[in-house]
């Protein structure tokens, strides 16, 4: 380490009694300090290991933040797709059911059923419709949100997000790989371990402040009373030498220290089994759900099918005379 430093120094002696003499003297001096330790104890050698797992640790914080941040993205984003599926749909079953109550407009105009099935049909198909406008302003959310995300303005994605694009099928199955392997993924805990690692480190400085510190200092100046004389031989000054020191009568305050320091590294340990115990519920809770979604996305698909042809076959009936207007209304419905 060193540093240079200049300057100018006046110096006025008073003496003499009842006589006032002042005498000035100005003073230039310029120079340099430098001092080594010697890493006896590897006190340093810590410091270093503790403010590089630090840097470590805050370089998986910045990670974990864009982790959750590409998560919220990708949510909105299929948010803002399944909005527009599901007004897709909804607009498909109003015209549907605008195509019910027509034909049982025309039914009840040639005489064939009461009025009571044409007010049905309204209401089956009014109820339907309340339902688009409350789809928009999601959409309408969703979109000003991920506009958000993305740092744009609200209604930046808009028009780039209006034309409706169905969403992708991934492949259903996950290379999961070793659970170790799967958890040093996550950010968080390799946030946890680096800080771990940072606070054991401190336990090491703490210890070494119970041995002497030997370090090798030294000094170049060059000192004048005139500052056009100082590069000349005799205005330059150095030293040079070790130096102790040792905390002799500070080993309570010490010890107090590395007990310190050993409590916070027992916290730093259990914040990270709590972090790899949570991490685990965290992956666990995942497979379940993706495993069961799937077994539910394959009922579902069933179920539409099944939906669709009932309300097919039920119109044909209705057609015929077969069955009532409620059968229809059930079968639209659950489709």
């Amino acid at each position: 380490q060193g540093f240079g430093d200049a300057s100018s120094t006046r110096v006025s002696d008073l003496s003499g009694g009842d006589q006032l003499t002042d005498r000035t003297r100005e003073i230039y001096s310029v120079g340099l300090d430098a001092s080594w330790e010697l890493d006896l104890w590897g006190r340093i050698r810590r410091s270093v290991e503790s403010a590089d797992a630090s840097l470590q640790a805050s370089i998986e914080d910045y990670r974990d933040t864009l982790v959750l941040l590409c998560a919220q993205i990708a949510n909105n984003y299929l948010s803002v797709r399944e909005l527009q599926m599901r007004i897709r749909l909804l607009k498909e079953n109003i015209a549907n059911q605008d195509s019910t109550r027509r034909l049982t407009q025309g039914r009840y105009d040639a005489g064939l059923v009461p009025a009571l099935d044409v007010h049905q049909a309204e209401l089956n198909l009014s109820r339907t419709r309340s339902a688009l406008p409350l789809l928009r302003q999601q959409l309408a959310v969703a979109t000003h949100r991920l506009a958000v995300l993305t740092g744009k303005a609200p209604g930046h994605l808009a028009v780039s997000l209006a034309e409706t694009e169905d969403l992708s099928h991934p492949d259903m199955t996950l290379p999961v790989g070793l659970p170790a392997d799967l958890l040093r993924q996550r950010p968080d805990v390799r946030r946890a371990e680096q800080q771990l690692i940072a606070q054991t480190a401190k336990i090491g400085v703490a210890k070494a402040d119970l041995l002497p510190r030997l370090s090798l200092s030294g000094s170049f100046a060059l000192e004048a009373d005139d500052a056009g004389r100082l590069g000349e031989s005799g205005s330059q000054t150095y030293r040079f030498g070790p130096s102790l020191r040792w905390a002799l009568f500070q080993g309570g305050r010490i010890r107090s220290n590395i007990q310190a320091e050993e409590a916070r590294t027992e916290q730093a340990m259990l914040q990270y089994q709590q972090s790899v115990l949570l991490a685990l519920e965290d992956v666990e809770n995942a497979f379940v759900s993706f495993a069961e979604e799937k077994d539910r996305l394959d009922a579902i698909r069933n179920s539409v099918e099944s939906a669709a042809k009932s309300v097919s076959q039920v119109q044909s009936l209705y057609e015929n005379g077969l069955v009532n207007f409620l059968n229809v209304l059930d079968a639209e419905r659950s489709l």
